[in-house]
């Protein structure tokens, strides 16, 4: 059976940064042999003066691939302005006919959101945690209550090594 997979990455390859995690874009990939893929990829754009929500989309490489951009000023922005730019993503899929049957976030900062949407569009979440310092306490106060709330919320927990998947099942209180 074919299923409609949303992949939520926090680091996808760009025209700027074109080299940024690969693996992303070819896990993407690799659904997609079997799956109807779309990749909604959202990274903010600090000082170049944009104002608004922009949504892209295009296909890259077999991959129909909608980037959101979204004015802010450093690093990759606050879990609200990173959602709203997912709800608008999702909202725009859903008006072209992609409503998806799973979500799969890859490391817990695309799970916020991706939690949001688990909600709005009431599909299973997975999350793949690629991100090595949740094995460390570096997160901080903040980021490591959110990333153990998408751990607990997530329908499923994935992560390459058996190393992170032990660390992140003990911040989701359940095997991984």
């Amino acid at each position: 059976m074919k299923h409609r997979v949303l992949i939520l990455p926090a680091w996808y390859p760009s025209a700027r940064y074109p080299g940024e995690t690969a693996w992303a874009q070819e896990i993407a990939r690799a659904i997609a042999t079997r799956h109807e893929v779309r990749v909604l990829a959202y990274r903010m754009s600090p000082g170049d003066g944009q104002r608004n929500l922009s949504l892209v989309e295009t296909d890259e490489g077999g991959i129909q691939t909608l980037r959101a951009r979204y004015p802010g000023m450093t690093g990759r922005g606050l879990p609200p302005v990173q959602i709203a730019a997912a709800m608008a993503g999702a909202r725009r899929l859903r008006r072209e006919g992609f409503v998806p049957d799973v979500i799969h976030a890859h490391v817990y900062i695309a799970g916020i959101a991706g939690l949001a949407l688990k909600r709005q569009l009431r599909v299973p979440l997975v999350v793949t945690e690629h991100y090595s310092e949740v094995r460390r306490e570096e997160l901080g106060r903040l980021r490591s209550a959110l990333a153990n709330r998408v751990y607990r919320d997530a329908d499923l927990l994935t992560a390459p090594s058996s190393d992170l998947a032990a660390h992140v099942g003990t911040r989701a209180g359940r095997a991984v």
